[in-house]
């Protein structure tokens, strides 16, 4: 399928970890494009905010989904497989067919997708799919974004009473928190060299996404 597995590989895993599907699933949500390392990934923000990455062909993707932005509807399996990369048992999303519901426009792009720089849409178009280059985009993004992050929450912090002062410091605790397990647990799921890639990039998104929070708390002080 989209695995490449050695038949090696397989008859000597296939006793404890038989490839089957587990479950299957549809979900609504924004395209968000594809990335490809050790194997390739579509991925997808849902109406709640979350990022989904599930196991997917790039080509099919374009054919499907279209452009990033477009918003889709997903049908999928929770597949079982013998990882040949990190020789374990895994278990994730497997992407299986989708349909744009409505296509991307100006008007309903993400927050988010306005906070990201105009220079990180540039490097990464020009890092041709080099993991290498895409990884150095993703950093130098990130950096920017939490910067952006820091001023925003010092500069609404400074406009609230002291109640609002407590609650915003205990939100921003627990955000924190949540953003670090949130990552350490995607890259102790996803293997090879598009982990990095991957967690970085939905880091980038959910940072951007508090920033338009924290701006629009901000803005009704």
């Amino acid at each position: 399928m989209l695995l490449c597995l050695t038949p090696n590989a397989y008859a000597g895993s296939g006793t404890l970890c038989p490839s089957k599907v587990l479950d299957s699933g549809t979900l609504t949500g924004v395209y968000k494009g594809s990335q490809c390392g050790d194997m390739c990934y579509g991925a997808f923000q849902l109406d709640s905010g979350e990022s989904v990455f599930m196991i997917a062909d790039p080509d099919q993707l374009d054919r499907e989904l279209g452009e990033e932005g477009n918003r889709v509807s997903v049908n999928y399996d929770v597949q079982q497989f013998w990882n040949v990369y990190g020789e374990e048992c895994s278990r994730m999303e497997v992407y299986k067919s989708g349909y744009v519901i409505e296509p991307h426009s100006e008007e309903n792009a993400s927050a988010q997708d306005s906070l990201l720089s105009a220079e990180y849409a540039q490097c990464m178009e020009k890092s041709g799919g080099v993991t290498v280059e895409m990884k150095d985009c993703l950093t130098a993004e990130d950096e920017r974004i939490e910067a952006l992050l820091n001023t925003t929450y010092q500069q609404t912090m400074q406009a609230m009473n002291e109640r609002q002062k407590t609650l915003l410091r205990d939100s921003q605790r627990a955000w924190l928190k949540y953003r670090e397990g949130s990552c350490d647990t995607m890259m102790s799921v996803l293997e090879g060299t598009s982990a990095s890639l991957i967690t970085t990039s939905w880091r980038l998104e959910m940072t951007a996404r508090r920033v338009s929070w924290l701006t629009e708390i901000f803005d009704n002080i």
